[in-house]
């Protein structure tokens, strides 16, 4: 993931329950950073506009086996990090779901050591205002 920086002088950024927070590696700048850490949270400060921040962590690979009675199937569901990469069977037992409904079946995803880049704007207020 990668951030770079406006006008912010420092950020705090949660990694998700899933990452082992060791495993995380931070760079500032194409340069190695050992940020403060607290529990699943990253602060990073002094930066300065145009910083660029990397964060490099693995997606591991898990199941889970779900039994529902109501429909009378096993089901072991796949993830990658947070995402579901399958559900099987594939036989179309899953309710609501056709077997031949691709975004249940991501094979690429399973392999894979890198994940698409996809470019995302997000806007932060330079003043937080008061609810009350």
């Amino acid at each position: 993931m990668e951030l770079t920086n406006k006008q912010a002088t420092g950020i705090d950024v949660r990694i998700p329950g899933w990452v082992d927070i060791k495993q995380v590696k931070c760079f500032k700048n194409n340069a190695p950073l050992h940020p403060a850490r607290h529990n699943h949270r990253l602060f990073i400060p002094n930066l300065a506009p145009g910083d660029v921040i990397r964060l490099e962590f693995p997606q591991p690979v898990s199941t889970d086996h779900y039994y529902l009675p109501t429909f009378g199937h096993n089901y072991v569901i796949t993830w990658r990090g947070s995402t579901v990469v399958d559900i099987q069977p594939h036989d179309g037992a899953f309710p609501g779901y056709p077997p031949q409904w691709p975004i249940l079946q991501r094979d690429q995803m399973k392999t894979t050591t890198t994940v698409d880049r996809v470019r995302v704007k997000r806007f932060v207020a330079k003043n937080v205002l008061p609810l009350f």
